[in-house]
């Protein structure tokens, strides 16, 4: 949705993330994840994590600042970053955007709800993908994270996009230290 914070224009991003049978008998997890981005930039407002795993619950709400000088919203802390700073979702939203075609590569400061990362993104070829939804063909963008200017081996990322003018995301595949993922359309 598109929607106004703070006196300001955003879109209104949601993911969601459920554990299903088996895995859930072992690690239960419901987590909810809002993003108030700027249309056009996708650089990040605030950003929401609604966190229910294991029986336990942590809501946190970061209005983001390049300033730190704005009071933080009620039931809201500042997270102090850099200009132009995206959270996850709206770093998806921003590669949607991108005409791969003409970039090679993307950088940009992320804030995922903890800590202030650098990301780099590069298309990495072409792909024939198929998922529930259907069959596409895709440009592969590999998604690099650093911390502190030093990439981050435990955590890799490839997203696929539509080579047409909607480059609509079909695949994430997610490696990280403690479990693999793969959302698909």
């Amino acid at each position: 949705d598109k929607t106004e914070l703070r006196g300001k224009q955003a879109w209104h991003l949601q993911a969601f993330a459920h554990t299903k049978n088996p895995l859930r008998l072992v690690f239960e997890l419901d987590d909810q994840f809002d993003s108030y981005s700027v249309p056009g930039t996708y650089a990040s407002l605030q950003y929401e994590m609604h966190l229910s795993e294991r029986g336990q619950k942590v809501n946190s709400v970061q209005h983001l600042s390049a300033t730190g000088k704005e009071p933080a919203p009620a039931g809201a802390s500042v997270a102090r970053v850099l200009p132009g700073t995206r959270d996850p979702l709206g770093l998806m939203q921003y590669l949607r955007s991108v005409d791969w075609s003409n970039t090679r590569e993307v950088r940009s400061p992320i804030f995922d709800g903890r800590k202030l990362y650098e990301v780099r993104a590069e298309k990495t070829g072409t792909a024939n993908v198929s998922v529930l939804a259907g069959a596409y063909a895709a440009n592969a963008i590999e998604i690099h994270v650093y911390d502190n200017g030093t990439e981050m081996k435990d955590a890799h990322f490839t997203l696929y996009v539509t080579k047409d003018d909607r480059r609509i995301p079909v695949l994430l595949e997610a490696v990280m230290p403690f479990a693999a993922a793969r959302v698909e359309l």
